[in-house]
Order: structure tokens, then sequence, then C-alpha cells
């Protein structure tokens, strides 16, 4: 007989992602954990061969059973009984046996997995580009980078363990069926075709549902992130309605998209009882007429039919396990693209190391915005920041001040033109080196739930407690080292105020030595009089360095060697504060205006 229409059946395919994702994983991950797979591969064999054994063993009980007028002596048939009610129980012991062994293996090898997984995602996602960042929000990353691996792992533990037994074991009751009546056994195979289909139509609503749970997952992680990171504003604007309200709405979200893949994984059941159903009853009337035309043992039947019963239960959750397989796919892809995401920002392949980090630093030409999409920032812009001297970049809220400095580290490439360091194009440079020799102290301070000492540790481990004392004091921040102890800061330093974060952070980027100073904004959250003494204590410590200063209040940046003024990405002015004041331009008005203002 020709079986054509089976080639017209939609079996699932795997797409050309998912077999890019799935060898990625064996070659990279899994089969390194080859011994634990072997373990648990043998371990499942046992385990199914034992569950094909114990139909057989059923099969002479019942025989036994049956045949009591038989002329054997009662004797011989209670040591019978007895040997299979033993037979039975040492069966049972070594299931339970092969069953922990699989267990134990593969979600030890899945442990492996994940754990190998995150060692290289997190790290990798850590040194992507800042644009990379800049798109992704921290919710997202987190989810990516630490969630979908476990994920993963879950899902392989399970899936693994459970498809891979119950398929053997499936197996391994289609063999006893083939055993005892090979005609009645085929008759299963007529229901291959609607088997196959309820496949297809689960795994490929599994798979919608599942892309569909990512992003929405990432999309309510990046919410919530964003919700307690802001927790004191939404309290002061007392907006933990609106707020709850929006996580709700997103919960609510998530909640049908689970509802509904819930319900792909309930039709399964019934579809599988009543397909089996049909099959008992067929085989329940043809093999119960052999019986009582005497052609067949009764036994053969009820134990054919304890097998095909048993079919139903490892095939049922084969059919459920399909959503789950479908589900890892799209989580599979996901990671899959995480792991490759590729920095474009990185080091060339013979990166120079030996070049004058105290060099002068040059934009030229410098044309730059921050994504395609972007308005440009900078059309061409020229500045040159002499090397060991002190240079400061004023102007108006969005002119590109802050800009100028991600430029100078490298955390963005300029699409046109070039930043030079000790006349090397900054790209030519080894990335380590470039930073290595520049300390940042940025406008968004970023403090850990450490001490204060180790906070500005951080910077440079291999600082001693004698300097890392004179930084502490420089700052003034002595007393407060002295009442805090062994506290920590909390989240995010939130025991702290304005003024002491900004001070930790300037600390911070003194101990490190480096010979280019950048600081953004440093003391804007300083009193003037607090400012007025860190100010001074900067321009003493950057004597040899080259300080980069970027302040709002002017008064604090006119003892700079050079000031450039900018406005819309444009430079509007340079020269000392006594040459710009001469000018009477935009510099000096500003810096009239402020006088006006603090006076």
């Amino acid at each position: 007989m020709r079986l054509n229409f089976l080639a017209k059946i939609p079996l699932p395919r795997f797409e050309a992602a998912d077999r890019q994702a799935l060898y990625w994983l064996w070659r990279d991950y899994i089969r390194h954990q080859r011994s634990f797979l072997i373990a648990g591969l043998v371990a499942t064999l046992i385990f199914s061969g034992v569950q094909a054994a114990i139909l057989f063993v059923f099969e002479d009980i019942v025989s036994l059973l049956i045949n009591s007028s038989s002329t054997e002596q009662s004797g011989n048939k209670q040591a019978m009984l007895i040997g299979l009610a033993l037979l039975i129980g040492g069966m049972q012991i070594v299931r339970g046996l092969s069953n922990y062994v699989i267990t134990a293996s593969l979600g030890r090898a899945a442990t492996e997995v994940v754990t190998a997984l995150k060692r290289e995602i997190v790290p990798r996602v850590i040194r992507l580009d800042q644009v990379y960042h800049d798109r992704e929000s921290v919710g997202t990353l987190i989810m990516r980078a630490n969630g979908l691996p476990g994920q993963l792992g879950g899902v392989f533990t399970n899936a693994a363990i459970g498809a891979g037994r119950d398929f053997l074991t499936l197996t391994a009751y289609i063999f006893v069926a083939f055993k005892l009546q090979w005609q009645w056994a085929l008759t299963l195979f007529v229901l291959t075709p609607m088997v196959a289909i309820l496949f297809r139509v689960t795994s490929r609503k599994s798979r919608l549902l599942q892309a569909e749970g990512i992003r929405l997952g990432k999309q309510y992680s990046s919410l919530l992130q964003e919700v307690f990171a802001a927790i004191r504003t939404i309290k002061i604007d007392q907006q933990e309605t609106r707020v709850t309200d929006r996580l709700n709405s997103d919960l609510n979200a998530i909640r049908r998209r689970a509802l509904s893949a819930l319900k792909v994984r309930a039709y399964i059941s019934p579809a599988v009882a009543v397909m089996g159903g049909i099959s008992l009853a067929f085989i329940i009337y043809v093999g119960g007429s052999q019986v009582v035309g005497g052609t067949v043992a009764p036994e053969t039947l009820i134990t054919f039919l304890g097998a095909v019963g048993s079919m139903q239960i490892p095939l049922r959750r084969l059919m459920t396990v399909n959503t789950t397989v479908q589900s890892a796919l799209v989580t599979a892809q996901d990671v899959y693209e995480i792991a490759h995401e590729e920095a474009q920002v990185v080091s060339p392949p013979s990166a120079k190391q030996d070049f004058n980090s105290s060099g002068d630093l040059v934009l030229q030409g410098v044309k730059f915005r921050y994504h395609d999409d972007a308005p440009w920032l900078f059309r061409s812009l020229d500045i040159e920041i002499k090397g060991g001297q002190h240079t400061a970049i004023v102007g108006p809220t969005g002119s590109g001040k802050t800009s100028i400095l991600a430029l100078l580290a490298r955390l963005y490439d300029p699409q046109e033109g070039s930043v030079t360091l000790d006349g090397y194009d900054i790209r030519q440079l080894d990335l380590d080196y470039l930073r290595a020799g520049m300390a940042i102290v940025s406008q968004d301070i970023v403090l850990f739930d450490e001490t204060l000492r180790a906070n500005i540790h951080f910077a440079n481990p291999d600082a001693s407690e004698a300097e890392l004392d004179r930084i502490i004091e420089a700052v003034q921040l002595k007393e407060l080292d002295e009442q805090l102890g062994k506290e920590t800061l909390g989240n995010r330093g939130m025991r702290l105020s304005g003024g002491q974060r900004q001070r930790v952070a300037i600390a911070r980027a003194l101990i490190q030595s480096a010979p280019v100073l950048l600081l953004d904004e440093a003391t804007s959250a300083l009193d003037q009089r607090t400012e007025a003494q860190i100010a001074a204590q900067l321009d003493s410590i950057g004597q040899g360095r080259t300080l980069v200063t970027i302040a709002h209040r002017l008064s604090l940046v006119k003892n700079a060697d050079c000031i450039y003024m900018l406005d819309q990405g444009m430079l509007i002015e340079a020269g000392s504060h006594a040459e710009l004041m001469d000018k009477r331009g935009m510099y000096a008005s500003m810096y009239l205006a402020q006088q006006r203002q603090y006076a």
C-alpha cells in the first residue's frame, strides 16, 4: 500500500534560525556535558526497557491466575506468584533508580549549560557599545542576559528529561504491542495523521504565543525597573495609582497570553484521550471476538490493552512537551541573538598601546549623531585640548558638551571626522589603554550598596589606604567616612545627599591617578562655598594633568587655560576668560548674567 497521503500531512519542521541556534547550543555548550547526557540516555533506556518488561511479566501473572483449573500443584503456583511478585518489585526498584539518574544527570547538564551561557552572555552585554545600551532598557537587558538563559535551562531540564523518557517508553510499549499481536498494533497507526496534524497546530500556536510572551515579559521587566528606580519621584508626584494601573495593564496582557498558551496545552489531553478511546474500542471488539473464538489467549488481549492504555500517558506528555519545545526554540533564538551581538566600538587588530595619554586631544571635522534617526548634533566641530592644561567647555543645555566627553572616551565613534590623542586617531588605539588613561565624573552618578571607602576603591582596587585617606580628605568626606564606618550607602547610594554623592564620584575619579580628568558638571550639586573649595582642590590635583571641565557656573572655569563656548552643536567662541570677556560675546553675556544672579 502506498502511503502518499502522509507526504501531504503538515508535519512540524524546524526553521533555519532554529537549526542555527540549536547547533550553536550543542557545539558550544551541550556537547561538553556528554558524560551526563550519556548517563541520562543509558538510564532512560533502562527505564523504558523495564516499563516494557513489566508488561510481559504482567502477562505471565494474568496467565497464571486465569488458568487456575490447571493440574499444576498449588504449591508450584504459589512459588511462581512469589517469584513474579519479587521480580515486579525488583523491576520497580530498578525503574526508580534509573529515573533518579535521569533527573540528576540531565538536571546537572542543564545547570552547567545555563551557567556557561550566563558566563558568556553577561560579559558580552557589558562590553557592547553604548549605543546598544542606550537603545535597550535595563529591564530588557536583565531579562535577556539572565532570565532567558534560565528559562532555556528549565525547558531543557523538563523537555529533555520528559521527552527522552516518554519517547523511549512509548517506543517500548509499541514494541510490546507488536510482539503480542502485530496485526492489532498496525491499527494504531491509522491515527498517525491526526496526531501529526495536532502536533503541527500546537507547534505553530505555541511558537507565536512564546514570542509574544517574551516581548511582553521584556516590556514588563523594563517598566518595573523604571518604577523602582524612580520611586521617590512617583511618591512625591503622587502617581502610585497611575503607575500601578499601567503595571496591571501589562500584567493583564501577560495573563491573557498565559491563558492562551494554557488552552493550547489543554486541547492535547482530550484529543489524545479521544484517539486512545477509538483505538481501545476497536481493539476490544476485534480482539474480544478472537478471544471468544478461541484463536487468541485472554491474557494476550488484556496485556495488549494494558500496553495501548499505557501509551496514552507518554503520548499526551510528548504532545505537551512539543509546546514547551516550540517555546524553547523561540527563547533559544533570542539567546543566540544576544550571544552573537557584536560591538562596533572595539580595538582594531593591531591596536597601538605605546602612546602618550597626556598628549593633545583634538576633535577635527567631527560630524556626529547618536543614531541614524537622530538629528545631527555636530556637523563639523573642531576643538583642540592641550595636554597638561585645563580646558573648559561651556554653553547652554543641549549644546553638546557632554557628548564631547563621550567622544573623547570613545563611548561613540563620529560618523565623519576624527578624534585624536597624541596625534593618533583614537580608533587606532587600544580601547582599554585609552580609557585607562582617563577618569570621568559624569552627571549620572552610580554608587553601589557598599561602604563609602569601597565605593571609592572601586575605581582603583590597587590604591593604598594612605592614598584613599588623602583623596577622602581632599573632597571633604572625612567626617562622613568616620560617621558611616562599615555601614553601606544603600541602594544606588540613596543614603547620601546629592552633594555627598557627587563628592564620592569625584573621589573615585581622583583615586585613579589618570593623566586625563574629565569633569561633567562635577560640582553642580554642591553649595557655592563647598563648590569653590573643591574646585580649588581640583585645580591643585589637576596640575600636570589634562583637565577638561564642563560647567554651567562659569565662575568655576575662569582660571581655565582655554574655554570653548558651544551653542546648538557649534563652536561659538574660544579663548581664555579674559579674552572672551573682551569679546563681549555670548560667554561674556552669560558670565555677567550669572554674576548678577549669584550676587
